[in-house]
């Protein structure tokens, strides 16, 4: 009954929370108020979001700690989930790719929904039974090896980092060019945030966190379609409604455009990621990198952890594959029917009525990076619109005339579909609180491993110094990937999947084995993760930094895909990885003799598969 009345109060604080906040940033605007005054006030509330987390969650006990007092619902565990894997390629960077190549979008955007349902049907329950803290306590307390743990540990700490880097660099760069910040000072508030989150709670604030970001992003994108859905296709009913009738008057559209020779918007991004050219088997591989990656992911198997018993672990996956599914689907509608509106507010347009007509093609002009350009600039103002389109005050604007920033154009549909900014705004937020929970948990998967394997392992280990051994490197992890993330400036959508597939090439051969097949050794599973690893980062590095014998090729050493002939990115190496991973831990497995107790191996399994009630792991019973 107090549980009941917890979830009801935290639902309902909730709720009022978001209505204070849209009604005052509708009635800010509505009064007159500078754009400024609303920035302000969309601060104050991402600020209390997080302070809220903190508040309830902050704790010093280590069931909380590390597994949220294995009290977490199915469906707030499953919403964790959504945030903790909907990263810069589904929001930010990886835009670009849905213009380029929106077949390949929707195929990784589905691939994580996929990767979530085989998880769950493959190896939430067993983890959960397990009741292991990670893979590396997993692989560590059934083969009572320390190799193969630390080997894993080790990878999926240089993983998590990977992940952090990218997820800090796309946050960073929403915060600077909504709040207008410098580039430090968004990295900065973006730091503190994920470091006070992860500190402070744990997997507890962890998972309040992201539940309100999923919750958030999917009420702001779905505010945002409700309007033009409405207009174009009738009361919409449900996601698919929604992406229907934003993708069938958008393609009709771009035919007749077509018919009379006016490019398309999609040609018109000045931004332009690696993965707007992975098209075909490149997107393929992609989505199947994104699959296995998601399948084991440390914040996935922390919210099994988490969960109260195997069965709503089980709950837990399918149910997280229906949010990221229904998220990705609102994204591509959303962005629809904002390039629906972009046409119809750009032809026939004369340039001095602009500020009149379309204000949101001028609003944005004094923040940087610039989300929108007229005849190639920034403008602020009908003047500058003048001047940047060759001083002709009687110019009409076409659609070569603009150009759009692909990595922020989601953030700002709203905005372009004339909608109130209050809505613009909680989208902003929802988006960056996303950024964060992904940012946040592969910080705590980086800490929970290297912990794990390096000092927890030992059976002497005390709990107090766990939490606070896995409470600095959360510290130091998030302070070196901002560091990172400022001087490397690197491709954060392709560079995340990058990761995924790295981590599916060292980890999943081993988490499936070590939960579903008795002749596995611990052999097996070091030389697996081995050559997973290895051969994944070697064709990344040499694909991508490799002599060029042919000045201006630049493909002699890409590999290139039997049916398609399409060169491999160097960023999909994994797929290379995870074959040669499976490969070597069958060959070692099969030819090498287990060094453990076969009884008491046998045992382990056995629990793992048996009635709910028991765990494996008895030491982690805090």
């Amino acid at each position: 009954m107090n549980e009941t009345s917890n979830q009801f109060r935290n639902g309902s604080a909730y709720v009022i929370g978001v209505a204070v906040f849209l009604v005052a940033a509708y009635a800010m605007e509505k009064v007159g108020l500078p754009r400024g005054y609303l920035i302000a006030w969309t601060a104050v509330y991402g600020i209390w979001m997080t302070v809220s987390a903190i508040r309830h969650e902050a704790t010093t006990s280590p069931s909380r700690y590390f597994f949220a007092g294995r009290a977490a619902r199915s469906t707030t565990a499953a919403l964790a989930i959504a945030a903790s894997v909907c990263g810069p390629f589904l929001l930010t960077d990886g835009i670009d790719f849905w213009f380029k190549s929106p077949g390949g979008f929707v195929a990784v955007a589905g691939a994580v929904a996929l990767g979530l349902t085989l998880s769950a049907m493959f190896i939430g329950g067993p983890f959960r039974q397990s009741g292991a803290v990670n893979a590396v306590n997993l692989i560590g307390s059934r083969f009572q090896t320390v190799y193969a743990a630390r080997l894993l540990a080790a990878a999926a700490a240089a993983i998590c980092f990977g992940l952090m880097v990218s997820g800090i660099g796309a946050a960073s760069q929403l915060t600077a060019w909504f709040f207008r910040l410098g580039t430090w000072q968004a990295s900065l508030a973006v730091c503190l945030a994920i470091a006070a989150i992860a500190v402070t709670g744990g997997a507890g604030s962890q998972l309040r966190f992201a539940t309100a970001a999923s919750v958030s992003l999917i009420l702001a994108l779905t505010a945002g379609m409700v309007l033009p859905s409405s207009e174009l296709s009738g009361l919409p009913f449900g996601q698919l409604t929604f992406g229907s009738g934003a993708l069938v008057p958008v393609g009709e559209l771009e035919q007749e455009l077509a018919s009379i020779g006016v490019p398309p918007l999609r040609d018109q991004m000045f931004t332009s990621g690696i993965m707007g050219s992975w098209t075909g088997g490149v997107a393929l591989v992609a989505a199947v990198l994104m699959a296995c990656g998601v399948a084991v992911l440390p914040a996935v198997l922390q919210n099994y952890a988490s969960s109260r018993t195997a069965g709503r672990a089980v709950v837990t996956g399918a149910r997280s594959a229906f949010f990221s599914g229904a998220i990705a689907l609102s994204v591509v509608a959303l962005l629809s029917y904002a390039v629906f509106d972009l046409y119809e507010s750009i032809f026939g347009l004369a340039i001095t009525d602009i500020e009149t007509e379309a204000p949101h093609l001028t609003a944005w002009g004094s923040h940087s990076p610039d989300v929108v350009r007229l005849c190639g600039s920034a403008v602020s103002s009908a003047t500058q619109a003048v001047a940047a389109c060759g001083g002709v005050a009687d110019y009409t604007l076409s659609t070569p005339d603009l150009s759009l920033n692909a990595s922020l154009i989601l953030a700002a549909a709203p905005d372009f579909m004339k909608q109130s900014f209050a809505v613009t705004a909680f989208l902003v937020l929802s988006i960056l609180m996303v950024l964060i929970a992904f940012s946040g948990a592969a910080a705590t998967g980086f800490a929970s491993n290297l912990v794990s394997g390096f000092y927890a392992i030992r059976m002497s280990h005390v709990v107090s110094f766990r939490m606070f051994l896995t409470r600095l490197l959360v510290v130091v992890a998030v302070a070196l990937a901002a560091v990172a993330s400022a001087y490397l400036r690197l491709d954060n959508a392709a560079f995340a999947i990058g990761m995924f597939g790295l981590y599916a090439a060292t980890a999943l051969p081993a988490v499936v084995a070590s939960l579903h097949w008795r002749r596995v050794t611990g052999h097996g599973l070091a030389a697996g993760m081995v050559a997973g690893f290895s051969v994944s980062v070697a064709y990344w590095l040499f694909a991508a930094f490799g002599p060029d014998m042919m000045p201006a090729s630049g493909d002699e050493y890409l590999l290139h895909l039997p049916v398609t002939g399409q060169a491999l990115p160097p960023e999909l190496g994994g797929i290379l990885g995870l074959a040669a991973g499976i490969a070597v831990l069958l060959a070692v497995s099969l030819s090498t003799r287990p060094r453990r107790n076969t009884q008491e191996d046998k045992l382990f399994l056995d629990i793992l598969h048996g009635e709910e009630g028991e765990v494996a792991i008895t030491r982690n019973r805090f």
